[in-house]
Order: C-alpha cells, then sequence, then structure tokens
C-alpha cells in the first residue's frame, strides 16, 4: 500500500481525518473528541461555504475572505480585483 501524506489544505483528507477522529471516540479513545473538534475548526474557518474550497482558491466573493472578481471598463479592458 503507498503511503499518503495528510494535506490540511485538502478537504477531502480533513474530511477523512474527521471521521477517523469519530471513530476513535466511538470506541473510547479520547484524543478523538479533540480531532473531530480539531478538523472541524479547519474546515469551518479555511473553507468557503458556497463551494467547498479553500478560502484562498474559491472563486466565490464570500464576505470579503477570498474570491476574485473581473471587472470590464469602458476601454474594453479587464482588471482582476
Amino acid at each position: 500500500m503507498k503511503s499518503k501524506k495528510i494535506d490540511i489544505t485538502d478537504r477531502d483528507d480533513l474530511v477523512q481525518m474527521e471521521a477517523l477522529g469519530g471513530f476513535l471516540f466511538q470506541l473510547g479513545v479520547k484524543s478523538g473528541e479533540e480531532l473531530c473538534i480539531s478538523c472541524d475548526d479547519i474546515l469551518t474557518e479555511e473553507f468557503c461555504r458556497d463551494c467547498d474550497n479553500h478560502k484562498d482558491g474559491c472563486e466565490c466573493n464570500d464576505e470579503g475572505l477570498g474570491g476574485r472578481y473581473m471587472r470590464e471598463y469602458d476601454d474594453g479592458a479587464d482588471y482582476e480585483d
């Protein structure tokens, strides 16, 4: 089996870690709850609610937190804000 490094900027990896934490907690491992809370905090703070992408790379304009849009001017040029 090929090993894979956990990437905390990848939503799928965080969801899997959160599920693992829940599984460990169900087995009685107290640190499983802490893992779930940590993953949930990262998912809430770092990822866009609308598109599920990392806020640094999302295309949404979610309350001024990341995202970009193009503005077209009279001269026909597009400028990225």
